[in-house]
């Protein structure tokens, strides 16, 4: 991170951008595992107690 490329041409942004887009779609797909987990549980569970 402390290391700059060398290149001016690269804008320093892409990086930046690419790894909100990385982050953003690990924490989408950890949410759907999520969702799909919780949902499993509510059927598994009976539904009168």
């Amino acid at each position: 991170m402390t290391v700059l490329s060398p290149e001016p041409s690269i804008h320093p942004t892409a990086s930046v951008v690419d790894s909100i887009l990385g982050a953003w779609i690990e924490t989408g797909a950890q949410t759907e595992i999520i969702l799909m987990f919780c949902r499993h549980r509510a059927d598994v569970r009976p539904s009168r107690s």
